[in-house]
């Protein structure tokens, strides 16, 4: 049990870990396109990655089950990743047409709220 505990203890720090980096760099870059300097940007993005990351902190405190946040993140990913492939497309293919930003959104939208219309019907306790 200790070996599994240290794997998946180093996997999800390793997730966290990458996924910071990513929401540093998309500020910074985008606060860059807004005219910051470097310096300005980089104090910029660490705080407000900061920020982000203060109700990570609290919700980590409250000892939640960790299986169930994976599953939740996991059925949200799930739901989002066929419009968010969808919305890539730029050209009609057949009778399918492109969809719009707008259009993938809300698609990953419904398929949350289905997703949470019948975890509610069914009951949080039976999955």
């Amino acid at each position: 049990h200790i070996v599994t505990l240290i794997v998946v203890t180093a996997l999800a720090a390793s997730s966290v870990d990458t996924l910071q980096t990513a929401i540093a760099s998309v500020f910074s870059s985008d606060l860059l396109r807004f005219g910051l300097s470097e310096r300005m940007a980089l104090i910029v993005s660490r705080v407000m990655l900061a920020v982000i990351l203060i109700p990570a902190i609290i919700m980590s405190s409250k000892r939640f089950d960790v299986i169930g946040l994976f599953l939740v993140a996991d059925l949200v990913c799930g739901t989002a990743v066929f419009p968010v492939f969808l919305g890539l497309m730029t050209e009609d293919i057949g009778v399918i047409p492109a969809p719009t930003e707008l259009g993938a959104f809300l698609g990953i939208w419904s398929g949350i709220a289905a997703v949470l219309i019948n975890g509610h019907v069914i009951g949080f306790t039976q999955a």
